[in-house]
């Protein structure tokens, strides 16, 4: 219902009656989702911690976030406890992740930004327009060497800073995730029932699929298993495995964006391929994340390119729906056909926190601090797993959430400070034993040497150019995209077509800002 209204604020009314009501309904003023527990901030507490901080430092924040659940009880165990260690009193404002970027682009225009925005795209010209504005905090000085910050030095992913930057200064802190995510899954259940080898390249893939949509692996009496799964958009990380994200440059040095490659052109073919054999829904296009995770849980699907810390929850939902033992789900390494790997990494960098320039100086730095709290290990931890005996238990040494840590512990746990970076934290299941993990760890070993990073759809690589006109183009390019793969367009009229938008002579200058904004990137690296 609350998604559903903020579609109707956004979508009908006048900006400044828009804000208004979504402060409302999002909790703004800090008297319902924003709400914070006094136990946790105002309560008398020691004179001073182990650590020498003062814990009677409390700063209050205001704090506008994405929101990945339902909105969370600011009084709950997690969310008490979470204050106590950062010392702060947290003002949050949740907006639906779907609906983010309306509202912070609203907030934006009407100078009304909060203290504290934490925005996932990093590199919307609202958000880089807002930065040469002067709206946030350049914090390239204040941070300095790191010293008085050594967790937002030592607990950050390599290079988030390079990732983060902008004109070589730094306006944010890194909303820290790990490099490892995506998995290309697939039941290994249903290949052994049906006696075909674990795939090894795209080919293989492809056939695997192919045999498992034509036969009733999951014994329910019909032929209707879906082989791939596809929400609105081909699935992603193939596209890595026919060299999509490798730089492709024109004659005039110019950089291609990575859906004007010939890589893609490949991956493209190949997913019409898959379309034709009946591999990937015919309804691809009108399916939603949800749809698909509710299609794989319910063991309706084969395959899906997903989280891994997804898979332990895909197995039970699955062994619930065909009451049989749990089924075995695997990530797999596909190699495409020039020995590319399928593999698609993120930066450790999920977007920045944004310290509004309105804030003043003495609190910024107080915000700092937190921030630098919110990055030890100890309060990461506690943003992973919760508290011993509150929201998990220890099993054979490994924390494992009960029903009260899967209530509490979640995406929304993780998105109001950077904390320290997890290597397997979307490997890991809270949920899952010592050995389960262990073994999901052992299956994604090499990922980060041979998977690649998006730079250009993840934001790092900017061109002014692309994202003005790119939107001229970009619907098209979805539909003869979805015609080609659907067969209603021939791969040679698909070729043509990309070949003239890469010679299209608005969309060539962005080519030139692609290859600066690489160089420019490569060097932040070397230094």
């Amino acid at each position: 219902m609350l998604k559903n209204f903020k579609r109707f604020v956004f979508r009908f009314l006048p900006i400044g009656m828009a804000i208004t009501l979504m402060l409302s309904a999002c909790g703004g003023s800090g008297e319902t989702a924003g709400e914070t527990n006094p136990s946790s901030a105002s309560q008398p507490q020691t004179a001073a911690s182990a650590d020498g901080k003062d814990p009677n430092d409390i700063v209050e924040i205001n704090i506008l976030a994405p929101l990945f659940t339902d909105p969370p009880d600011m009084n709950n165990e997690f969310w008490t406890e979470y204050q106590r260690l950062t010392r702060s009193k947290l003002n949050v404002e949740w907006v639906n992740s779907g609906d983010f970027h309306t509202a912070f682009n609203l907030r934006v225009a009407s100078g009304d930004v909060p203290e504290v925005s934490g925005v996932p795209d990093i590199r919307s010209l609202q958000l880089l327009n807002a930065i040469d504005n002067g709206v946030f905090w350049d914090l390239t000085e204040p941070l300095g060497d790191f010293s008085k910050y050594p967790n937002l030095k030592n607990n950050v992913a390599a290079n988030c800073y390079s990732y983060l930057s902008v004109k070589g200064k730094i306006y944010a802190l890194p909303r820290s995730r790990t490099r490892i995510d995506l998995g290309v899954n697939i039941r290994k259940d249903w290949l052994d029932k049906l006696g075909i080898p674990l795939p090894a390249n795209t080919t293989e893939f492809a056939d695997a699929l192919e045999k498992i949509v034509k036969s009733d692996a999951d014994g329910n009496g019909k032929v209707d298993t879906v082989g791939l799964i596809a929400t609105g958009s081909l699935p992603g990380s193939l596209q890595v495995a026919f060299g999509a994200l490798t730089p492709q440059y024109n004659d005039d040095g110019g950089q291609y964006y990575p859906c004007l490659t010939d890589g893609w052109i490949d991956y493209v073919e190949y997913c019409r391929d898959l379309y034709s054999r009946g591999v990937i829904d015919k309804e691809y296009m009108n399916a939603k994340y949800e749809d698909g995770m509710n299609m794989y849980t319910s063991n309706r699907a084969a395959a899906y390119v997903m989280s891994i810390w997804n898979i332990w929850e895909q197995e039970q939902g699955s062994a619930k729906v065909q009451k049989d033992p749990v089924p075995e789900i695997v990530s797999l390494k596909l190699t495409g056909p020039k020995g590319d790997t399928g593999i698609q990494l993120n930066t450790g960098v999920s977007g920045g926190y944004y310290i509004s320039k309105k804030v003043p100086e003495e609190k910024m730095l107080r915000i700092l601090q937190y921030m630098e709290d919110a990055t030890s290990q100890e309060v990461t931890d506690l943003a992973y797993y919760g508290l011993k005996g509150v929201h998990h238990d220890a099993v054979d040494g490994t924390p494992v959430l009960n029903k009260l840590g899967i209530a509490q512990i979640n995406t929304s746990s993780k998105c109001v400070g950077p904390l320290a970076y997890m290597k397997y934290g979307k490997v890991d299941s809270a949920a899952g034993s010592k050995e389960y993990n262990e073994a999901r760890r052992k299956s994604v070993e090499g990922y980060e040497e041979v998977g690649k990073v998006d730079l250009w759809g993840n934001g790092t690589l900017v061109s002014e150019t692309w994202q003005k006109v790119w939107p001229k183009y970009e619907n098209t390019f979805k539909a003869n995209e979805t015609k080609t793969v659907a067969g209603r367009m021939s791969m040679d009229d698909f070729r043509a077509y990309v070949d003239s938008l890469r010679n299209d002579p608005e969309l060539k200058p962005a080519f030139k800002e692609f290859a600066a904004a690489y160089e420019d990137f490569n060097s932040t690296l070397k230094k």
